[in-house]
């Protein structure tokens, strides 16, 4: 049997419903900007009465959390929970370049702003060099072994610049996706299987599939780049 829960308070500027005035209140105070709720001691507002109820053991230094293995407490519920995968060891959240996973959200942010400034920078220099063509070293590279182009199929020469895969009748740019050259190469000689990772940009004068960053660097610079 299906229970229907009827909502009959509507809120008068977004129109969501609650079901009763208590949760409308509470809600109304998001809309206002309304923060009824003070504490006593340093008179910070709240907007939420258990949000105050929460501040208050700042105060009180009242932590009625406490974990199970190690018996350490915490004034949040939810910052035991985060303790708690020390014990577990459990890590929900990874990364979706580099697939290192981190046990909070916090930490996964933080190291997906540090990859992506490192990324950043190393294109900036790189894109200097390509602008007069391939940096020496991996034109003298090439040139050694007799080759005008790589086995994989790198030319020596400017114009090699990354764009967003191209929209198709199914996804829009942005959404259309190739297999990365580089993280293929590199997977199939280290599992001995095919490896395929998703990436929305390409080299267009390559026409290859190549993740920003790392992948796009080395694909043009180094000969044996799965290394």
């Amino acid at each position: 049997m299906i229970h229907t829960v009827e909502h009959p308070y509507p809120c008068g500027v977004c129109h969501r419903t609650f079901m009763d005035t208590g949760g409308l209140k509470v809600h109304q105070c998001v809309n206002t900007g309304e923060r009824p709720y003070r504490c006593d001691v340093c008179d910070k507002p709240f907007s939420k009465k258990s949000n105050l109820k929460v501040h208050q053991r700042v105060h009180t230094g009242e932590h009625p959390y406490s974990c199970d293995v190690c018996n350490k407490t915490f004034s949040k519920k939810g910052i035991l929970k985060l303790h708690q995968r020390v014990h577990t060891g459990e890590h929900p959240y990874s990364c979706d370049v580099c697939n290192r996973t981190f046990s909070n959200l916090s930490n996964l942010k933080g190291h997906q702003h540090k990859k992506s400034s490192k990324d950043k920078m190393s294109l900036e220099i790189f894109y200097e060099k390509v602008a007069e063509g391939l940096p020496a070293s991996a034109r003298t590279e090439i040139e050694a072994v007799g080759q005008t182009s790589s086995p994989a199929g790198r030319l020596v020469g400017t114009g090699h610049f990354l764009y967003r895969i191209p929209a198709t009748h199914a996804k829009p740019e942005g959404k259309s996706q190739r297999s990365c050259r580089v993280c293929a190469e590199k997977g199939k000689r280290q599992t001995g299987k095919s490896v395929t990772k998703f990436t929305t940009t390409y080299c267009r004068k390559c026409d290859v599939g190549l993740c920003i960053g790392r992948c796009f660097e080395v694909y043009h610079t180094k000969l044996n780049y799965w290394e």
